[in-house]
C-alpha cells in the first residue's frame, strides 16, 4: 500500500506543479514572451465582413472639403499637403496659418483650442446649400500627446494621406451604417423613440481617455469597445504597459469627418465648452489647452445622456466596465467619487461615433507594435520577422481590401515601373502601405504623432517616394495647362489660393523628397 500512496502523492505533486506553471503562463504579465496560443487568430473579422461597401457617386467626390488646421508654416504641414495632392484630394483649406498662439499656460501655446475656433469660423461661413457636403478635418500641426516626462517627444505630428478619397467616403458611410446598427442593439426601444440618437460624425480612435481620469465624465460613461476582448491576449488592457495594449475605445480629435451641418453642431458645442471653461473655476478639462480633452468630454456627456435615455425606456442595468483600470458598476452613478455632468438632459445628441477599427485614420502613438509598412504583393510573414512576440497576433493574410481593389482613382503613372496605366490588379500590391496588424486594416490617413525620430524614419516608406518630386511637378503642369488658377499643390488660406512654392519653399525639399530619392530620380 505504501508504494501506491507514494505514487499517488508524487502524481499530485506533479499535477500541482503543472497547475502552477500553467497559471503563471497565463497570468504572469511581467513576461513579454506570451505564447501565441493565448490569442485565437480567428476572432478578428475581415474588413468586408464587418463594413458595408456602399457606393459613392462621382458628384459626391466633388462635394468634399478638406480642412487642415496648421498655425505654423513647417515641413510637417507640407508633407500632409503633398500626400493629399498626389492622392487627388481637393485643394484643402489651411486654417489659422501663420497665426501662432503664445499662451504659455496652454498646451501648444493655445493652438489646439484655436483649431476649434478657426474650424468653426470656416464651417459657419458655408452657405445653406453646402449643409450636406462632406467635410474632413485633419490635424496638420500635431496632436494632443503631451507627456510631461518628455514634452518634446510629441511636440508635433504629421498626417499622411495614403489611400484615395473614394475609399475614405465608402468607409465613412460604412462606419456610420455599422455603428448605427450597434447603437440600435445597445439602446433598444430608446433608439426608435429618441429620433435624435444617431451616429453622424466619425472621429478617429484612441486607446487612452483624456484626461486619463476615471472620475471624469469624459471617461467613466464611455461604452466598451466593439473590438475583440482578448486582442492582446492576457496583456489586453494591462495598465502597466502604458496603454499600448488597450483597445480603441475613446475618440481622437486628429481626424474628424461628417456633413457640414453635423460637424458644425459638434464644433459649436466645443466652442461653448471653451467659453464656459474660461469663465469657470471648474474647467480643468479645457484650461490645459487640449482640443482632445474638450471633444472627449463632449463624447462622455453624450454617452451619459444616451445611457440615461436607455434606462428611461426600460433598459436593464449596464454591464460592468473597466475604465483606466477602475471598475465601473454603473456608468450613471459610479461607486467612487466622480464628476456629475450639468444640465445633461437638455443637451442635444451630437452623433459622435468612433472609428474603432482604424479604417479611416490611425495614430502611431501607443501603436508602435501594432503597425508595420507592408507590401502586399510580397510574402507577408517574411516582412514581420523581428516583430516583438507576445502582443497581438498579426491578422494580415496579404489580401487587399475590396474597397481599395475597386477604387475608381487612378494614381500617377510614374509610380509603376513600366509606365503602364494604373489598375487595381497592378500597383496597389507593389507599394508599401501602413497597416494595422492587429485589425487587418490599411487606414486612409496615417497620423504620425509618436516620437519624432519615427516620423523621420518612416517618411521614405510612403509609396510616393522616390517619385514625389516628379509626380507633383507633373500634376502642377497638368493643371496649369488646363488653365486653372488653383494649381495642384496649393491650398486656400483665408479663402485666398496660395501656391506650393509659397507654402513649401526650397528649403523644405531635402526632407520632403529626401536626397536619396532625388538622386534616384536623376539616374
Amino acid at each position: 500500500m505504501l508504494p501506491t500512496c507514494g505514487t499517488r502523492r508524487q502524481s499530485l505533486i506533479v499535477l500541482a506543479v503543472f497547475a502552477i506553471l500553467l497559471c503563471s503562463l497565463f497570468y504572469n504579465h511581467n513576461d513579454l514572451h506570451v505564447p501565441r496560443l493565448l490569442v485565437d487568430s480567428r476572432f478578428v473579422p475581415k474588413p468586408h465582413e464587418r463594413l458595408p461597401l456602399l457606393p459613392v457617386a462621382k458628384e459626391d467626390l466633388q462635394k468634399v472639403h478638406v480642412l487642415l488646421p496648421a498655425p505654423s508654416r513647417d515641413v510637417s504641414t507640407c508633407k500632409t499637403l503633398l500626400s493629399a495632392t498626389v492622392m487627388g484630394y481637393p485643394i484643402p483649406h489651411i486654417l489659422g496659418h501663420g497665426e501662432g498662439e503664445h499662451d504659455e499656460t496652454l498646451i501648444g501655446g493655445g493652438r489646439h483650442l484655436s483649431k476649434i475656433e478657426k474650424t468653426l469660423e470656416w464651417l459657419s461661413s458655408q452657405p445653406p446649400e453646402h449643409a450636406s457636403d462632406t467635410v474632413v478635418v485633419v490635424d496638420a500641426y500635431g496632436a494632443f500627446n503631451h507627456h510631461p516626462s518628455n514634452p518634446t517627444a510629441h511636440a508635433t505630428g504629421e498626417a499622411w494621406f495614403q489611400l484615395p478619397l473614394d475609399v475614405l467616403l465608402k468607409r465613412y458611410r460604412g462606419i456610420l451604417e455599422s455603428s448605427n446598427r450597434r447603437l440600435a442593439e445597445r439602446m433598444g426601444v430608446a433608439f426608435e423613440k429618441e429620433h435624435d440618437i444617431r451616429q453622424r460624425v466619425v472621429f478617429g480612435a484612441d486607446k487612452m481617455c483624456t484626461p486619463a481620469d476615471p472620475a471624469s465624465v469624459a471617461c467613466y460613461p464611455i461604452p466598451e469597445s466593439p473590438l475583440p476582448k482578448e486582442m492582446y491576449g492576457v496583456w489586453t488592457e494591462d495598465m502597466r504597459l502604458n496603454h499600448t495594449t488597450h483597445l480603441h475605445r475613446y475618440l481622437s480629435a486628429n481626424f474628424i469627418v461628417g456633413s457640414v451641418e453635423d460637424v458644425t453642431r459638434v464644433f459649436t458645442r466645443a466652442s461653448q465648452k471653451i467659453d464656459l471653461a474660461r469663465n469657470s473655476t471648474n474647467g480643468a478639462y479645457a484650461i490645459s489647452g487640449s482640443d482632445q480633452a474638450v471633444f472627449q468630454h463632449m463624447f462622455g456627456e453624450q454617452e451619459y445622456r444616451r445611457e440615461a435615455l436607455r434606462r428611461r425606456h426600460h433598459g436593464g442595468p449596464a454591464d460592468l466596465s473597466v475604465v483606466e483600470g477602475v471598475l465601473v458598476h454603473n456608468p450613471l452613478n459610479p461607486t467612487f467619487p466622480h464628476e456629475v455632468p450639468d444640465t445633461i438632459s437638455s443637451l442635444p445628441d451630437l452623433g459622435i461615433a468612433v472609428d474603432y477599427w482604424a479604417d479611416l485614420a490611425v495614430q502611431t502613438d501607443l501603436h508602435e507594435d501594432d503597425g508595420r509598412w507592408l507590401t502586399y504583393g510580397h510574402d507577408i510573414p517574411s516582412q514581420l520577422i523581428g516583430r516583438r512576440a507576445g502582443l497581438c497576433v498579426s491578422q494580415v493574410d496579404g489580401a487587399l481590401p475590396l474597397d481599395l481593389l475597386n477604387t475608381t482613382t487612378r494614381l500617377p503613372r510614374a509610380i509603376v515601373s513600366d509606365a503602364a496605366l494604373w489598375s487595381p490588379a497592378r500597383g496597389w500590391d507593389e507599394m508599401p502601405l501602413y497597416s494595422n496588424l492587429c485589425l487587418d486594416t490599411i487606414p486612409v490617413v496615417v497620423n504620425h504623432n509618436g516620437p519624432q525620430e519615427d516620423r523621420h524614419r518612416d517618411w521614405p516608406e510612403m509609396w510616393m517616394q522616390p517619385h514625389a518630386r516628379r509626380i507633383l511637378d507633373g500634376l502642377m503642369k497638368k493643371t496649369e495647362e488646363e488653365g486653372r488658377y488653383e494649381i495642384a499643390g496649393g491650398a486656400y488660406i483665408d479663402w485666398e489660393y496660395t501656391g506650393w512654392e509659397q507654402l513649401c519653399p526650397a528649403g523644405f525639399e531635402s526632407e520632403l523628397y529626401r536626397e536619396t530619392a532625388f538622386l534616384g530620380e536623376q539616374s
